[in-house]
């Protein structure tokens, strides 16, 4: 990290543990409790749909392992601004974290909250709509309290939310045991058509996503050289197999034409075996997750816009650590207020498929700037001591290419709407670097 010298540091406290929690806590959110449905009825058929989720966890193992190289060269907070920093330049580095400050990142965070403002109302009864904003907005202050209290407070919570997903999930598949008899039939409603395919898989991308998370508090693990990579891969690797089996249980627990059809694919699973108890604990269940990757971002995302201020190119404010808990305060808050301020966002399906559409352009920015280091550093280059660590930057990064174009074919009007937000950013940067220069 470029450091003026003055003012305190974050303080490296993270361990190996804390930091696989990281990974599953920011890729196991709420997609694996709806995002089935939807893969299942753009596709047509169980087979189908398997195959989907098995291609999406192989190209989140390609992307863990581009994502660890670059941990490795650069391991400082702020992870993928500084990649884009250091392997292409300042304009790529202010638009990742341009748009995950305006929009993917803070618009997410203001729809998860509202996610789970919802399940918990099936638990403590319905709020009135004042009420379930407040909650929400209460909610996302909460967790910036947090994690400005400490890293390794906001790592435990962190913690203790992953580890209850895993179990939620676990839950699903010892129904699915429970069954008398598994009612999955590989007869589907109808051939899988290409959008589908790119519809499922954008769903299936958005559910896997956020291995690149770790990396933003890469400068605030203990040892980000040896425990870095080894975290990434192994938390990428338990989550894709987490998400296997649970598409497998909820084949087994319900026929194709319900998992393709519902809207509440995880309780209708559970209440199989368990009844209204299921339900119930099937809302506890997505009312955590909801919890916890809310605690993972808020944690993971805002060392993104401490590094840039730290480099001139967001408010210096936002560089302010907190004298006495080592965390970036002002980013944090940051984060947090522009998404209470967002808690109005309700179109999910929209929100996926910007966020899959932003994200994959920028993890090919990303790919690049490896391949681009590989040139420029030795040390990056040695890092590729295996035929697949050499190979998986090139097909990850054309992997990421082709998943940008399908989204843009079929989504252009979400697309679109990620151009232009790109388009002001890149017009704020041009005037901030004009101001920069005559000064």
């Amino acid at each position: 990290m470029r450091d003026d010298g003055t003012g305190p540091e974050l303080e490296r406290s993270l361990s190996r543990f804390d930091a696989m929690m990281i990974v599953v806590g920011t890729i196991i959110g709420i997609g694996i409790f709806f995002n089935p449905s939807r893969v299942a009825h753009d596709v047509g058929s169980p087979l189908a749909a398997l195959a989907c989720w098995a291609a999406g966890g192989v190209i989140a193992l390609l992307g863990s392992i581009t994502y660890a190289q670059l941990g490795l060269v650069l391991p400082h907070a702020g992870g993928p601004y500084v990649f884009l920093r250091e392997g292409l330049n300042r304009l790529f580095a202010f638009l990742y974290g341009w748009i995950c400050l305006t929009a993917i990142v803070s618009a997410a965070g203001a729809v998860i909250a509202l996610i789970f403002v919802q399940y918990l109302e099936v638990l403590v009864g319905e709020l009135s709509p004042a009420a379930r904003i407040a909650t929400a907005a209460g909610t996302l202050a909460f967790l910036a309290v947090i994690n400005v209290v400490g890293v390794k407070l906001g790592s435990g919570v962190n913690n203790l939310f992953s580890v209850l997903k895993i179990v939620t999930l676990g839950a699903l598949a010892v129904a699915a045991l429970s069954g008398d008899q598994p009612v999955v039939t590989w007869q589907g409603s109808g051939p899988a058509t290409f959008s589908g395919v790119v519809s499922a898989l954008v769903a299936i991308l958005f559910t896997l996503g956020g291995w690149q998370n770790l990396t933003n508090v890469a400068g605030e693990m203990r040892d980000a050289k040896r425990d870095l990579s080894v975290a990434i891969k192994l938390g990428v690797g338990l989550v894709v197999t987490v998400v296997l089996v649970a598409n497998v249980s909820y084949l087994r627990l319900l026929p194709f034409s319900v998992v393709e059809s519902t809207d509440t694919l995880y309780a209708d699973a559970l209440s199989t075996v368990w009844g209204t108890v299921g339900g119930k604990a099937a809302a506890l269940a997505i009312a955590c997750s909801s919890f916890g990757i809310l605690c993972g971002l808020m944690l993971s995302v805002p060392r993104i816009y401490y590094a840039m201020a730290k480099d001139g190119l967001l408010p210096r404010v936002l560089a302010t650590v907190h004298p006495r808990f080592k965390t970036p305060v002002a980013a944090i808050v940051a984060q947090a207020g522009i998404a209470v301020g967002l808690v109005f966002w309700n179109d999910v399906r929209k929100l996926t498929d910007y966020c899959v559409f932003a994200d994959w352009m920028f993890f090919a920015a990303n790919g690049i700037a490896l391949l681009r280091l590989r040139r420029l550093r030795p040390d990056a280059q040695a890092l590729a001591s295996n035929l697949l660590e050499r190979v998986a930057p090139w097909a990850f990064t054309g992997i990421a290419v082709a998943v940008t174009a399908c989204v843009m074919v079929a989504s252009w009007d979400v697309a679109r709407y990620g151009l232009i937000v790109l388009l002001v950013g890149a017009i704020v940067f041009w005037v901030q670097e004009s101001a920069r220069s005559r000064a």
